[in-house]
Formats: structure tokens, sequence, C-alpha cells
């Protein structure tokens, strides 16, 4: 984990392994098992949200937003889990 930690952080850089390393790769391994049960539970639901013109109150189009209900968690933000779906290759 501390190397993928130095490999984000850029060239030429290193990390070392510490609890807190350890306690964010649990919560990433957490979060993507629980990513993957929520694709299988369905447990995602897309909202749209308009975009309006400001100056003539007219909808010029809409956004599609995904967001996941996790039955313990709640509202899970999509900052969270939109990053890891794309690392992953779920989404």
């Amino acid at each position: 984990m501390a190397m993928y930690l130095a490999k984000e952080d850029g060239k030429n850089g290193y990390r070392f392994f510490s609890n807190e390393v350890k306690t964010q790769s649990i919560e990433r391994l957490s979060l993507e098992s629980a990513l993957r049960r929520a694709l299988e539970r369905e447990q995602f639901s897309l909202n749209y949200q308009p975009k309006v013109d400001m100056e003539t109150g007219q909808i010029t189009g809409v956004e599609a937003l995904l967001r996941w209900n996790h039955p313990d968690l709640g509202n899970v933000s999509p900052a969270q889990f939109i990053p890891l779906a794309e690392e992953t290759g779920l989404i």
C-alpha cells in the first residue's frame, strides 16, 4: 500500500508503511467489497438534475447523477465511490 501511495505522489517519492496507511488500506478494501455487492444488489439509483438557463429559466439539458444508498452506511458520497469505481473498472 505504501508503494502505491508513493506512486500516486509522483516520481522519486517514498512512503513508509504506518498504522494510518494500514487503516486507509482496510477502508479502501472494505469500500471496494461493498461497491461490488452494491452492484449485485442494485443499490444504485440514477437521478436527473435539470440544467437551467438562468436568463430565460428554460431547461437546457439534464445531468445524470449516480447515487448509492448503502443499507448500513446510508447515502455514500459520489466523491468516495466514483473514483474507486473508475480505478477498479466497475464504472
